[in-house]
């Protein structure tokens, strides 16, 4: 496996940030097992997903994603940055330097929990009036089980809308997995047995046309932030927050993306 260190004959301090990212990029791959030099865009996608999920900022990002670019060019071969996988996911980590409300905080393990256990009462609408209990647990399964599949799928708000009931399939033990079909690539994405009965209850007899949530992007978004905000999480959750706070979590116990696929960090 390449470990070739990018040029650094201008000893400025662009360069020497630079030589730092290439530097911890080729950890990462070596942790991972995987190639840094040259590196594919998958890994280079998951690689910038896992820094984000940990708390790098975009501003950081960039400078990575630089570094990478840099080190490839030197070396004469193809930046991976420019195909699909890597450039999607570097365009959505870097919308905005700010953790404001623009940039989605993640939905931890603890958060999750939290919402699970609030969810389901009733809230308060126009005039104070509190909604049916009745309708407050409908509305809280389905945010369960929302914020559940998001999390376990590490599923783009996006994919999430457009899944239908027959991307999901319950395969042995109860778990199961979805169908996720995004830039014209098909993928599978596995699901706990507990987020599997959390979906069943609130498929509500739907077809395999139907789409699982029934909602677009932006409502999905507004959904998880009601939620988070009923859990006492405040501001900053939308439809990011899941597929962030997965991310988080498996950093956290090492293991990382690669390609997809969880592999755990050699220590």
């Amino acid at each position: 496996m390449a470990e070739t260190r990018p040029a650094t004959s201008e000893r400025t301090r662009t360069g020497a940030s630079y030589t730092s990212q290439w530097n911890r990029f080729v950890a990462w791959s070596q942790a991972s097992g995987r190639c840094s030099l040259p590196a594919s865009a998958e890994d280079v996608a998951a690689y910038l997903e896992d820094r984000s999920g940990t708390g790098a900022r975009p501003s950081t990002l960039r400078v990575a994603a630089a570094a990478i670019a840099r080190s490839h060019k030197d070396a004469g071969f193809d930046v991976p940055l420019h195909e699909g996988a890597a450039r999607t996911v570097l365009a959505e980590l870097t919308k905005d330097d700010n953790p404001g409300p623009n940039r989605a905080l993640p939905l931890d393990l603890d958060c999750y929990l939290a919402i699970r256990n609030t969810a389901q009462r009733p809230r308060g609408g126009r005039g104070g009036q509190l909604e049916r209990t009745s309708n407050a647990r409908r509305r809280g399964a389905l945010d369960i089980a929302m914020i559940g599949l998001m999390r376990d799928a590490r599923l783009r708000v996006s994919e999430a809308a457009d899944l239908t009931w027959g991307d999901v399939q319950r395969i042995r033990g109860g778990s199961g997995r979805v169908r996720v079909v995004s830039a014209g690539e098909t993928d599978y994405r596995e699901v706990s047995a507990d987020t599997m009965k959390l979906l069943l209850l609130v498929r509500w007899g739907a077809g395999d046309d139907e789409p699982v949530l029934g909602m677009r992007p932006n409502q999905i978004g507004r959904r998880i932030g009601a939620a988070a905000r009923q859990a006492s999480l405040g501001e900053g959750y939308s439809g990011d927050s899941p597929r962030l706070g997965m991310i988080k979590d498996l950093a956290t116990l090492g293991v990382h993306l690669v390609g997809g696929y969880a592999t755990e960090s050699a220590r």
